[in-house]
């Protein structure tokens, strides 16, 4: 039987026009123990982010996470609404265990 491993990005912002922004964004995975790593995606932790990147704007950065978890074998699976603000939505992700 397959088993995968989970994350979550939260704070995902789509307006009914279409607009796409972020409202505290945050990245979490998942463990057997746990929330094993949640990373601020928000311009509250530019700080920590990779070189090069701790300037772009949130939307930009959710963006660039997006794209690396599916470079990185991450499949998003799920949307939904959740987390801060009315308009905030969840994206989901699984990714095979090795």
């Amino acid at each position: 039987m397959q088993k995968w491993e989970y994350c979550l990005i939260t704070g995902v912002e789509v307006s009914s026009i279409g607009k796409f922004d972020g409202y505290y964004p945050r990245l979490y995975f998942f463990g057997l123990n746990g929330l094993s790593q949640e990373v601020d995606l928000g311009n509250s932790g530019a700080s920590q982010r990779p070189k090069g990147l701790e300037k772009v704007s949130e939307k930009e950065y959710i963006a660039h996470m997006i794209a690396k978890l599916g470079s990185e074998g991450w499949e998003m699976v799920s949307t939904g609404k959740g987390g801060r603000g009315s308009g905030s939505n969840c994206i989901y992700f699984r990714r095979p265990l090795e």
